[in-house]
């Protein structure tokens, strides 16, 4: 294995740790934003209470609620 092909190799693994990494990112945002629709959803938190439980702004609630209800 010449130099160039160790670079390249090594260069493969970074790309595909990143876009591992990418991956679980979007998994996770996914996750966050459906789960934030489903409380908003039920109605039974306050935005502000669902803000605080989810981790996210009381801005972000407010914009899945805003979307929620231009759906309908």
């Amino acid at each position: 294995m010449n130099t160039l092909d160790v670079f390249v190799e090594k260069g493969i693994k970074i790309g595909q740790e990143k876009g591992r990494q990418e991956g679980r990112q979007e998994g996770r945002r996914e996750k966050t934003e459906n789960a934030v629709r489903n409380l908003v959803k039920a109605s039974i938190l306050t935005d502000e209470q669902i803000a605080a439980a989810l981790e996210v702004t009381v801005d972000y609630v407010v914009r899945i609620r805003k979307e929620l209800e231009s759906e309908n």
